[in-house]
């Protein structure tokens, strides 16, 4: 006779099984590798203006910079294909950025029959190829959906990354969170979710970069319990607000709120019209996030962070046209922003993960590493995570 456990045993479906699997970190690699790409193009167009546009080669030879990008290209490819560890990845994901965009910004010249770097239209053509592929890569890193096996397969990379880097509480928290989303009858998740949980975070035999980036969890982790800090990430963002404001004024109406000077200005070009919608939407984003940074920091960080995205994509990217030291230096700022926003992003991620994880663990028979304390809290709200 076919007892109650024998029948839920029969009753379970096993894992389905994938030739192929998302990456979990894809939206971050795709993402770094468009911003590499705009960068480099605003700052090849930047520093060839500043120079007089001058040619590598002499004698009738000139390098393209397009040469130099299938070489970057190709160095990319190479430490994929070479190289394990999330490391590798984002540092491949941006090395192929850069390499793309000195590729598609000599366009003009294999589109024209003079071999013409200034055919106006280039511009209009690059910035749609970049459109589309944003597009492209957001349906790539949405596509599969996450099955049991993509929550154990990611777990393995996971744990991948902590034999070569070490342990961090972050990768932790995790790759316990997906093994419990996985099925845990199987005997690889099983025999993962019981060992993890053993295993000690990143030590003084961990890597330079673990260890490094175990300093910085436990740095960011003090900040947020300080009572100036949410009114510093809104004094940062209220720059940016102003600033998209007075760019949005001036490009739609020529009037410089600064010296309250105007300029007479001709019907609106269609890069002005853009550098200014820009700013619009960059700062509307950015108040939406400023707004709620009280209810949930994870919330904020990803309104602050398209509010920044924006800014890269439309307004530097057509505002370059102008070729000022000024776009530049906001290029770089915005960067370092984006950069600043995708960490505490992923440290806020993990701890929701932990807090998920942790309310799922009552009568749990297998032990997590969700069961340990949260060395930061979390206010990130539930229900905004998407692992």
């Amino acid at each position: 006779m076919q007892t109650t456990a024998d029948s839920k045993i029969a009753s379970r479906q096993p894992m389905q099984r994938s030739g192929w699997m998302r990456d979990r970190a894809a939206p971050d690699l795709l993402e770094h590798f468009l911003v590499a790409a705009v960068a480099t193009i605003l700052i090849v167009r930047f520093y060839l203006a500043l120079t007089g546009y001058p040619q590598l080669g002499g004698h009738g030879l000139h390098i393209a910079h397009l040469l130099w990008g299938g070489l970057f290209m190709l160095i990319g490819l190479v430490m994929l294909l070479t190289f394990l560890g999330e490391a590798v990845k984002h540092t491949s994901a941006t090395i192929a950025g850069v390499g793309f965009g000195l590729f598609i910004d000599e366009l003009g010249k294999f589109i024209t029959s003079d071999n013409n770097y200034f055919f106006r239209p280039t511009i209009a053509i690059i910035y749609a190829i970049l459109i589309v592929l944003f597009f492209v890569f957001r349906e790539l890193a949405q596509a599969q959906q996450k099955t049991p096996t993509w929550y154990l397969a990611n777990a393995l990379s996971l744990i991948q990354d902590a034999v070569i880097h070490g342990w961090t509480w972050e990768n932790r928290e995790r790759a316990a969170l997906f093994l419990h989303r996985s099925d845990l009858d199987d005997p690889v998740a099983r025999a993962l979710a019981i060992e993890i949980a053993k295993l000690p975070l990143v030590g003084e035999h961990a890597s330079r970069a673990a260890r490094t980036m175990a300093w910085l969890r436990r740095q960011y982790a003090r900040l947020v319990c300080v009572s100036w800090f949410q009114g510093a990430v809104v004094a940062v963002f209220g720059f940016q607000i102003a600033g998209s404001i007075l760019a949005m004024v001036d490009e739609w109406t020529g009037v410089d709120l600064l010296t309250l000077g105007h300029r007479t200005r001709a019907d609106l070009t269609f890069s002005e019209w853009m550098v200014g919608a820009s700013a619009t939407i960059a700062a509307v984003t950015a108040i939406v996030g400023i707004v709620s940074l009280p209810r949930s920091r994870l919330v904020a960080y990803r309104w602050l962070r398209r509010s920044v995205l924006v800014s890269i994509f439309f307004g530097r990217f057509f505002a370059f046209l102008n070729v000022d030291l000024a776009t530049v230096v906001g290029l770089g700022l915005d960067l370092l922003i984006l950069t600043v926003l995708q960490y505490m992003i992923a440290q806020e991620h993990a701890a929701l993960a932990h807090e998920r994880l942790t309310a799922s663990l009552d009568g749990a028979t297998v032990p997590l590493a969700g069961a340990r304390s949260s060395p930061m809290p979390t206010n990130s709200g539930a229900g905004v995570a998407r692992e």
